[in-house]
């Protein structure tokens, strides 16, 4: 069990590291077919396709640890794996570490240091 768990995470660190992961995506999209017919698996597919060829243009610029919790997130469902979910967890992190953090001031919409109140 431990040994499992192990190897897991350290497959999930080199995929990280290495590149974009591949997954089979048709399982998720199947379901939602079931409950929306053809067209609407057809733009599950499209969907996914999308998310995985923006991530392969941007996949570098994530920090390492954020690909390597995202990866691990979105492989949490097993057969349920989607592209779509891995790029929204890397663009919230991302997103996320360009707050400021509470030292800084904060700024208005424009950029402009806001003002005490």
């Amino acid at each position: 069990m431990v040994f499992d768990a192990l190897a897991l995470a350290t497959q999930i660190i080199f995929v990280a590291a290495s590149g974009v992961p591949t997954f089979n995506v048709e399982p998720s999209c199947k379901v939602a077919g079931n409950t929306g017919g053809d067209l609407r698996r057809q733009a599950c597919l499209r969907t996914e396709r999308e998310a995985r060829e923006q991530l392969g243009k941007e996949w570098n610029s994530f920090v390492i640890a954020d690909r390597t919790r995202c990866v691990e997130t979105a492989t949490m469902g097993g057969a349920s794996r989607s592209y779509v979910e891995l790029l929204t967890c890397l663009e919230i992190a991302r997103d996320v570490r360009k707050l400021p953090k509470d030292n800084e001031a904060p700024i208005e919409r424009d950029g402009r240091p806001r003002r005490g109140r």
